[in-house]
């Protein structure tokens, strides 16, 4: 998909949102693009240096063990994000319970839903200042098996 594609199928999400300030993330599409810094910075990266990633996976775990005073079985590397909470996913068992908010990172739901798991969230709203309270769950049936919070980078 090239980058203007994404813009137009942004453009045409964004025209029967409400009005307001606030930034929705669900399309996971930064509508402000990248910065011409960073732009200048990727053209200087040689393109083996980052097609092998995690490359030099030890030294990246020695160098966190260092940093955070952690032990190596404590460190769980993935290819980004998404990669990461797919793992995690797998160790889901049909009819395990996720507890997030709403609104959630789509993909993230789907992926949860296909390994058995039932998700269910808290709605974040204005008028709680956008909190959630995963302790406040007032079902009879209090169980959780995950709680998934996840801050969206734009």
């Amino acid at each position: 998909m090239l980058p203007q594609d994404v813009e137009e199928i942004g453009k045409d999400y964004g025209k029967n949102l409400p009005k307001g300030k606030y930034l929705d993330c669900a399309l996971a599409y930064n509508p402000f693009g990248c910065s011409s810094r960073v732009i200048e910075e990727i053209k200087n990266i040689h393109p083996q240096a980052v097609y092998l990633y995690p490359r030099e996976e030890e030294k990246l775990k020695e160098a966190i063990k260092a940093y955070w005073g952690v032990k190596s079985e404590q460190i769980f590397l993935g290819a980004g994000s998404m990669g990461c909470l797919q793992k995690i996913n797998k160790l889901l068992s049909p009819g395990s319970v996720v507890l997030g908010y709403a609104p959630q990172f789509l993909p993230y739901i789907n992926d949860a839903r296909l390994n058995g798991a039932v998700y269910e969230y808290v709605p974040l709203r204005k008028e709680n200042d956008f909190t959630i309270d995963v302790g406040g769950d007032n079902r009879e049936d209090n169980r959780k098996d995950l709680i998934h919070l996840y801050r969206q980078s734009t």
